[in-house]
């Protein structure tokens, strides 16, 4: 009798196994997450950004308003309008911009939320 349930057992896990195998097959697997684009076409680094962390942004002469402004600090670093922060130029969250334009990424995309990232155009861009 004792033999007879191992058995079934074994059964019913074999079962299972091809059952996720089935569902795995019809369903697909889930997509690996991607970054999201920059309105110019490049994509914003995962480490940057979940989807939804990364915009544009003003920089110190701009003529168009995106809500949140990044200026240059006195002490040569770039100043975030909404939560005052201060990024320094050798602070690894600072990266090259691959569009000449400012870009700034926080936590949930939030216009107050800590930064994540934040992409500067070359001086005299």
């Amino acid at each position: 009798m004792r033999a007879v349930l191992i058995i079934i057992a074994d059964i019913a896990v074999i079962v299972a196994g091809m059952a996720l195998i089935v569902v795995a097959a019809v369903f697909g697997s889930p997509s690996p997450a991607y970054p999201h684009e920059a309105p110019s076409g490049w994509q914003y680094p995962y480490g940057c950004c979940h989807d939804r962390d990364c915009r544009p942004v003003d920089g110190p002469d701009a003529t168009h308003a995106h809500g949140v402004r990044v200026t240059f600090s006195p002490d040569g670093g770039y100043r975030i309008s909404t939560t005052g922060e201060t990024l320094m130029p050798g602070d690894p969250r600072v990266k090259p911009s691959p569009d000449g334009e400012f870009h700034w990424c926080s936590m949930g995309g939030s216009n107050t939320g800590r930064t994540l990232c934040l992409f500067v155009p070359p001086l005299g861009f």
